[in-house]
């Protein structure tokens, strides 16, 4: 974990940092296990490839929509609250999984996990753009990303496991309590950043939003992120229903899913760290997406468990991808507008 000296007079920019990589780890590692079970909880109740789908569209959307106007809320309410609101959400939509009976109703589920999510997720990460100077940015996102990942890993491991052995009801509860214990420490942890409504504020905020929607690099970034999210959002969706096909049980997908978020986040703190020294952000994104691109593939010819290994191990070479971008916001975008 990258250190500096204190120089305003509150927590070290390393304990902050501690704290928050640990929160967002809990989080996603809590949301994270009905990954590999939800689509085959759906097959279970006769929902059709297609209404899988749409169960996972309704988490993206929800999220991706809703993010931004989450980070807005968060600047203008403070970051405690929205990372309150969207743990409480999350742990709440967990617990709602397991009476569910049909594809809508997980779907409306899917909802609430995803406006939870885009409350909780920007909202951390903007603690991490307040907090990192901008000589340890790479480093702190890396450090802050591999957190993430990790979570986004051992979750749906831990939740294959789980469901082999209790069902997939067990599951659900058992993150909604990890949930809820995380609740209590957003609660108690997170800085309740002042909320910036003092006189003028829409007058600056129209300014720097015209600044904001008129850079062409930072368009390119959000473009970015689109397309990565695009490409895991079908990988959750379906990998399940294509490795169960294949004749594989729940907890060998969870080991697939823990091998390619741990492949993907093996080298996030030294990219994070060269992409520090190196300045050349954008052609690292750029490589990162090329990569992207070719490693999903893989999993297309998989057919039997060593070959949806080999897979997940081939997403190593995706890695250079999220972290850059979410380096360059900071760069490109005016600090004061810190959630957004």
């Amino acid at each position: 974990m990258p250190s500096l000296p204190d120089r305003s007079g509150g927590p070290a920019f390393t304990t902050q940092l501690t704290l928050c990589c640990a929160m967002t780890f809990t989080g996603y590692l809590a949301v994270s296990m009905r990954l590999p079970i939800v689509p085959l909880h759906a097959t279970a109740l006769g929902a059709s490839a297609s209404q899988i789908g749409m169960i996972n569209a309704a988490f993206y959307l929800a999220a991706g929509c809703l993010s931004l106007p989450a980070g807005i809320l968060s600047d203008r309410l403070g970051r405690r609250r929205l990372a309150l609101a969207g743990t409480l959400l999350m742990a709440v939509g967990l617990g709602l999984l397991a009476p569910s009976r049909s594809y809508i109703h997980l779907a409306g589920v899917y909802l609430i996990l995803g406006i939870g999510i885009a409350a909780f997720g920007p909202t951390m990460m903007s603690w991490v753009a307040e907090i990192a100077p901008a000589t340890h940015l790479g480093r702190a996102y890396g450090w802050y990303t591999t957190a993430l990942f990790c979570g986004m890993g051992l979750g749906p491991a831990a939740g294959g496991t789980l469901a082999k052995d209790l069902g997939f009801t067990s599951v659900y509860l058992i993150g909604g309590v990890l949930m809820a214990v995380n609740l209590l420490l957003v609660g108690r942890l997170v800085p309740g950043a002042p909320a910036r409504n003092r006189p003028g504020t829409q007058r600056r905020d129209s300014r720097q939003w015209r600044s904001v929607l008129s850079n062409r690099a930072l368009i390119g970034c959000w473009a970015g992120t689109l397309g990565t999210c695009i490409v895991s959002g079908t990988f959750f969706t379906f990998l399940p229903l294509q490795a169960a096909a294949q004749g594989l049980d729940v907890s060998r997908i969870g080991v697939i899913f823990l091998v390619q978020s741990a492949a993907n986040a093996l080298a996030r703190i030294p990219l994070g760290a060269a992409s520090d020294r190196l300045g050349r952000r954008p052609l690292q994104a750029l490589i990162g997406i090329l990569l992207i691109t070719a490693s999903i593939s893989a999993f297309a010819a998989a057919r039997q468990f060593d070959g949806f290994m080999a897979a997940a191990l081939a997403s190593l070479r995706s890695i250079p991808t999220p972290r850059p971008p979410t380096g360059r916001y900071r760069d490109l975008a005016h600090h004061h507008a810190g959630g957004r």
